[in-house]
């Protein structure tokens, strides 16, 4: 191997016979750099050299950032490759599923299809813009895509580019910012709905071997995926809990077992459960099959709003049910296992008119009940807290505004008809008629409160 040396500090080529020269220098960070020139040329070579140790001086003098050398090379790489790593690195480092990463690497798949499409070429790194995602985005929606599709896309791409920024591959930090997502509340292509207790009671009749399956759903919220892979090892019946891995936020859950459904499952345990813990559902329902039961149970699958039940239907009519006992949303968030109670609130609470017709008129019918009870005109009066102080009112003061204001109330009682048969816009017009005298019969600056 020939070497040619040069001068002091501008680093060294070599050459075998008949291959490029190979280029040697220090770094910026002091560590000894070696990379072949690609070329046979020694004048080609050493201007290559003199490039790389230009951008190493650059490095120094705090004029260029430490890992912009290899950030361009891997703008110039193929945006397939880098992908492939990514999705090697994401296996690697996670515990995921079989079927999420299918999910990913299809929809990986897709962008790189249309990306091709829309460049007419071989996507590179440095391809990977605002403007492409958009156009992506756009081409999701063009072939019949529903809008959550295409955020589905763009969250992926978003997740691809923050590794490949953290990871010193490119500068992504504002491609989230470029790309925006689009309306998924004017595009909702599976609108679902929570089940009538009555289409509960029918649907759980003729489930036959799949009515565990179904009640499972309708009291723990269970998606498909988790009852599929739900193994007898899970269960603690004696102490109610189950534990399962939520594949969509990549952590083990706990859910509640009521004492009924334990029992349940208790009978339909097998007398011996190995130590590989076989799985509780040998199958979980397809598609079809819930058609079918919907169909023989006399439930229609699709209403009038085009609204459908299909079995994670079951897990909204849990959250429903929860909304309409009236559980705090915070409580309601942890029973369906999800990181954000808007969450719970928007998708998984199926509210009717009717529901709200009837929280309203529970609202309003305790002081319609206490109006019909009827005061005694009587006006309580608050204790004086003052202790000498000029603003202080004497007890004497008390009584006498006590019996200014309950006079008062009693005039307005006389003059109001029987609350037992005011409607209700008649009820509130009467109250703050009430409200309105005795605010106006008050002596100002007293303290006072009506009974």
């Amino acid at each position: 191997m020939a070497k040619m040396m040069r001068a002091r500090g501008t680093g060294s080529l070599s050459r075998s016979k008949g291959g490029p020269y190979v280029a040697r220098w220090t770094g910026a960070d002091g560590r000894s750099r070696k990379r072949s020139t690609g070329t046979s040329d020694r004048r080609d070579a050493e201007a290559i050299l003199a490039s790389w140790l230009q951008r190493e001086a650059r490095v120094r003098m705090g004029l260029e950032a430490p890992g912009a050398e290899r950030m361009a090379e891997q703008l110039a790489r193929p945006l397939r490759d880098q992908v492939q790593e990514y999705l090697a690195a994401f296996e690697r480092q996670e515990i995921r599923t079989a079927g999420t990463m299918r999910v990913r690497r299809s929809i990986f798949r897709t962008f790189l299809r249309l990306s091709r499409a829309v460049l007419r070429r071989e996507p590179m790194l440095r391809d990977l813009t605002g403007d492409l995602v958009e156009r992506v985005m756009q081409c999701r929606i063009e072939e019949g895509k529903s809008a959550r599709t295409a955020n589905t896309q763009r969250q992926y791409l978003l997740a691809f580019a923050m590794w490949a920024t953290d990871d010193g591959r490119a500068d992504f930090g504002r491609l989230g910012r470029k790309v925006r997502r689009r309306n998924e509340d004017r595009d909702r292509r599976r609108v679902r709905r929570a089940l009538s207790i009555q289409e509960e009671q029918a649907l759980l009749a003729i489930a036959g071997a799949r009515r565990l399956v179904y009640r499972m759903a309708l009291e723990t919220g269970l998606r498909r995926s988790e009852l599929a892979s739900l193994h007898w090892s899970d269960i603690d019946l004696d102490r109610g809990i189950g534990r399962v891995w939520n594949s969509k936020v990549g952590r083990h859950d706990e859910f509640n077992l009521l004492p009924c459904m334990a029992d349940e499952l208790r009978a339909n345990r097998p007398m011996f459960v190995p130590g590989a813990a076989p799985r509780v559902f040998a199958s979980v329902p397809t598609h079809r099959t819930i058609r079918r039961d919907l169909e023989r149970a006399g439930i229609a699958r699709i209403d009038q709003d085009g609204r459908i039940i299909d079995l994670h239907a079951l897990r909204g009519t849990l959250g429903t049910r929860l909304a309409k006992a009236g559980v705090a949303p915070q409580v309601a968030k942890e029973v369906m296992r999800h990181r954000d109670y808007r969450t719970t609130a928007r998708h998984y609470s199926h509210l009717t008119l009717l529901d709200q017709r009837a929280a309203l008129e529970k609202a309003l019918e305790a002081p319609a009940v206490l109006l019909a009870e009827g005061t005694s005109g009587q006006v309580a009066a608050i204790p004086s807290t003052s202790r000498g102080t000029s603003r202080g009112t004497s007890q004497g003061a008390n009584r006498v505004i006590s019996g200014m204001l309950g006079a008062t109330v009693a005039k307005a009682d006389s003059i109001a008809p029987s609350p037992q048969t005011l409607s209700l816009r008649d009820f509130v017009r009467q109250l703050a008629q009430r409200c309105e005298l005795v605010l106006q019969s008050r002596p100002v600056g007293t303290i006072g409160a009506v009974g």
